[in-house]
C-alpha cells in the first residue's frame, strides 16, 4: 500500500514528515505537538546518510538508542535529480538562495524519486528499549517531533538523508551549467548535529523537560495588532541602501546558456536587476508628501 496524503498537508517540510507518519498511521496528530512522554530529553541527534541516530534519556527506561533509517537514492537516481533540477531555472534560483521549494516534492514524485516515504516500509525504526517494530515508543516519536523542527529550519536535511548535501548538490548542479560531466561520485557527507537551541526555537534543550509549542492565538483575538502594537511601528528602524556586492544572485548562477543568445540574456537581465534597484532606491528616498495622490486633478 501507497500513501501519498502528505503530500498536500503542512505548509513546511517539518509538517509533512509528520503528516506522514499520521498516513502511515505511526502517529497521532496530538503527538505533533503534545509531549509524548514526560521528563524525557535528547541528549544526541544526528542526520546522516539514510540514517537518523539520536539518543533519548527517558526516566523510565533510561538512555534509549534511536534509529531511523531511509534508503539513499543511488547514483543513477541522483543523475536523474541533478539533471531535472538543473533544467528548471525556478529550482535552481531557489537552490542557490538557499531555499527548497515545496513545488520540489512533486517534481520528484514524477521521476519515481519521492523525497519523502510513500509507505512505511520505507522507514526501518529501532529503539533500544522497546521491541515492538510497528508501533513506535514513545521516545522515537520525541526524536520524530525533534527532526521535524529541524526540518523547519533546515529542510535540505531530507536530501541529506537520500544521500547527498546542500554543499555537493550545489556543486552539481553548477558543474552542469558549466557544461561539464554532471556524474556524482560517491561520498559521505558529514553529520550535522542538533544544536542546542532555545525553547521557542526546538522542542527540548538540555536540562529540560519537553514541551509543546505553545499554541498561536486565533486571529479574531489579534485584529488589533494587525500590524503589530503602535510602540513596535514607532521603536522599528529600517535601513536601505544599495547591494553590498552588484548583482550577487545573477552573479552566480551566470548566464543560462555558453551560447551568443546566453551572454544577451544575461546582459538584458542584468539591465533589468540595475533599473529595478535604481527605481527602488529613488522611491525610498523620495521626499514625502501630504498631498493625496488619489484625487483627479480637474
Amino acid at each position: 500500500m501507497t500513501v501519498t496524503n502528505h503530500q498536500t498537508i503542512g505548509k513546511q517540510w517539518g509538517d509533512r514528515w509528520f503528516a506522514m507518519l499520521q498516513d502511515f498511521g505511526l502517529a497521532t496528530a496530538a503527538a505533533r505537538t503534545k509531549p509524548t512522554t514526560r521528563g524525557s530529553r535528547i541528549t544526541r541527534l544526528e542526520v546522516l546518510v539514510g540514517e537518523i541516530s539520536g539518543e533519548v534519556q527517558s526516566p523510565t527506561h533510561g538512555v534509549c538508542r534511536i534509529s531511523i533509517q531511509l534508503a539513499p537514492w543511488n547514483n543513477e537516481t541522483w543523475t536523474h535529480v541533478i539533471e531535472t533540477l538543473g533544467s528548471q531555472p525556478f529550482f535552481v534560483t531557489q537552490a542557490m538562495a538557499g531555499n527548497l521549494p515545496l513545488e520540489l516534492e512533486q517534481t520528484l514524485q514524477q521521476l519515481n524519486a519521492p523525497l519523502l516515504p510513500t509507505s512505511p516500509q520505507e522507514l526501518t525504526q529501532t529503539c533500544s528499549c522497546d521491541t515492538n517494530a510497528r508501533q513506535p515508543c514513545p521516545e522515537l516519536l520525541v526524536v520524530h517531533r525533534q527532526f521535524s523542527e529541524m526540518l523547519n529550519e533546515e529542510p535540505w536535511l531530507l536530501l541529506r538523508l537520500r544521500g547527498r548535501d546542500r554543499q555537493q548538490i550545489l556543486q552539481s548542479l553548477q558543474t552542469r551549467r558549466n557544461g561539464s560531466n554532471g556524474a556524482l561520485t560517491n561520498g559521505t557527507a558529514t553529520p550535522v548535529q542538533a544544536q542546542p537551541r532555545e525553547a521557542e526555537t526546538y522542542v527540548h534543550r538540555p536540562g529540560s523537560d519537553l514541551a509543546a509549542p505553545s499554541e498561536a492565538a486565533a486571529l479574531t483575538e489579534q485584529i488589533d495588532q494587525f500590524w503589530g502594537s503602535r510602540r513596535q511601528l514607532e521603536s522599528f528602524h529600517h535601513h536601505i541602501a544599495p547591494p553590498s556586492i552588484d548583482l550577487v544572485l545573477l552573479r552566480r548562477l551566470g548566464p543560462p546558456t555558453s551560447t551568443p543568445d546566453g551572454s544577451l540574456a544575461y546582459e538584458a537581465l542584468s539591465a533589468l536587476y540595475r533599473q529595478v534597484t535604481a527605481q527602488a532606491l529613488t522611491l525610498a528616498y523620495a521626499p514625502e508628501t501630504n498631498e493625496p495622490t488619489n484625487e483627479r486633478t480637474e
